[in-house]
């Protein structure tokens, strides 16, 4: 189903909030056919081993913003749960994660990771774009903004000195 459209819906009364991750982004290149072309998937965002080293470069998420209204967009690198820093790495903590179910070869894409000189959040959905700057601290950051009912391609992502790259995790909810 790459070539269709199969939006997520945001603004919907029975689900105040919908998370997005990197593993729902579209390629922004509308040449690209998706994982299917290797020379065009250097967008995509297959496991957390790629997030933990900061990798994957940015897509959209195909979006149905079912009303209008003013919406909270909160934009993360690394998982709620984790709750470190956009722009640090995840230093010496040793994080759980199923290594019995993971195959061992595999193991090294859950261990370490790279931090990114990000200092600006944005995000875009058809005409509306807002951005915000960010502290070395921030571990979410917080953009408002008001949107108009309709489908639409959600762009959600992060900037630094000769830096892009998507944001791995978006929450957005409907602030009505």
């Amino acid at each position: 189903q790459f070539d269709e459209e199969i939006p997520m819906t945001l603004g919907s009364p029975a689900t105040p909030v919908t998370d997005l991750t990197a593993h729902d982004w579209r390629p922004l290149n509308d040449d690209s056919v998706g994982y299917l072309a290797p020379e065009d998937d250097k967008h995509l965002v297959y496991h957390q081993g790629q997030v933990r080293r900061g990798e994957g470069e940015r897509g959209y998420f195909e979006v149905t913003v079912e009303r209008a209204g003013r919406y909270r967009f909160e934009l993360r690198r690394w998982p709620r749960e984790v709750n470190k820093p956009i722009a640090g790495d995840l230093g010496d903590e040793k994080l759980e994660w199923r290594s019995d179910v993971i195959a061992a070869k595999n193991h090294m894409y859950y261990e370490g990771s790279t931090a990114l000189p990000i200092t600006h959040a944005h995000v875009r959905l058809g005409e509306v774009t807002v951005s915000t700057e960010l502290t070395e601290e921030m571990a979410v950051a917080v953009l408002e903004v008001d949107l108009p009912a309709g489908p639409g391609h959600l762009e959600a992502w992060f900037t630094g000195p000769g830096l892009m790259r998507g944001s791995y995790y978006v929450a957005v909810q409907a602030l009505f």
